[in-house]
């Protein structure tokens, strides 16, 4: 993983970036498939009542983007339609997964950095390749951001495949 920090004009935070080699052993699909077979629980500090919120889905449902949130220790906490479908998961097993299940490549101190980088700039962009449920892997941009909700704070996550 690399972490590149690139400032804007006059010195404003601009935009961090972290660029994350695909991993060619597939170790992200196999993560995932681990992951899935476990018994389901709700993930420690979940916020849902806020986040099922009707004007929090209808946000989600209204971006054209895959996006998804999680929590600051990397659990995908929601997700819209959109990014279920591209990565051929339902919404019960996103919230089961943590984001460096679906990035190739990454692991759990991807979320380490993300908050180092995002407490310093606007946003932050990775470059990597992102995971479905079959085992493709795909080109994309992930821009991420920090967000409140519910009181608590959370990236998200808006995914671009490259052309």
């Amino acid at each position: 993983m690399r972490d590149n920090n690139t400032t804007g004009k006059d010195g404003d935070s601009g935009v961090g970036l972290i660029v994350i080699v695909p991993s060619v052993a597939g170790t992200s699909v196999r993560e995932i498939d681990k992951v899935l077979a476990e018994p389901a629980a709700p993930p420690p500090g979940a916020c849902r009542d806020e986040e099922d919120s009707v004007r929090f889905r209808e946000l989600l449902r209204g971006i054209i983007d895959g996006v998804f949130v999680a929590d600051l220790d990397g659990r995908i906490t929601a997700a819209n339609q959109h990014c279920c479908e591209f990565l051929m998961l339902k919404q019960e097993e996103m919230r089961r997964l943590k984001v460096h299940h679906l990035i190739s490549g990454a692991d759990e101190s991807l979320m380490t950095s993300l908050s180092l980088l995002l407490g310093r700039k606007d946003h932050v962009r990775i470059e990597a390749s992102i995971v479905r449920k079959d085992g493709v892997a795909y080109p994309c941009e992930i821009d991420v951001g920090a967000v409140t909700i519910g009181g608590r704070k959370r990236g998200m996550f808006i995914v671009r495949t490259c052309p």
